[in-house]
């Protein structure tokens, strides 16, 4: 078996994420542009499709970046979502391929990792309240002397 060349699997991580939150686009009815597609190449320092450069000059100039992040944040909760809830083996994946971009500075990754699942905040908050609650019973049982 011939060992696969690093940059390919930073290759096929990337279109395994983009495609998936280009799917999730289509089912909701709103597909990404092709522009919209390619921005989830982008990269500073690693893989990124060759025409690069002209996506991003033609994205700046015809897109507005806030609301195309917030939209595709919320694909990828959704795509994650649907993902964890059906295949298994494409939500492992989805784990694959962003284990694969970590540590390197790829676009689609700072939009994922902007895009925490919904439940995970709620889920952080709650359990900082427990702590805190059971901290502050734990402080009043020891000023009464028990």
């Amino acid at each position: 078996m011939t060992p696969v060349h690093p940059a390919d699997r930073i290759r096929e991580a990337k279109m395994f994420l983009a495609s998936r939150i280009a799917d999730e686009a289509d089912r909701e009815g709103i597909p990404l542009t092709e522009i919209e597609r390619k921005m989830l190449y982008d990269s500073e320092s690693g893989w990124k499709l060759p025409e690069m450069a002209e996506v991003k000059a033609a994205f700046d100039r015809d897109y507005d970046r806030g609301l195309f992040e917030a939209r595709t944040k919320r694909l990828i909760r959704r795509a994650r979502s649907r993902l964890m809830d059906g295949d298994k083996a494409e939500y492992v994946r989805w784990k694959w391929a962003i284990r694969e971009l970590r540590g390197q500075d790829h676009y689609v990754l700072t939009l994922i990792a902007a895009a925490p699942p919904t439940g995970e905040i709620t889920r952080l908050v709650i359990t900082a309240l427990v702590i805190i609650g059971v901290i502050l019973v734990a402080l009043f049982l020891v000023s009464r002397g028990y």
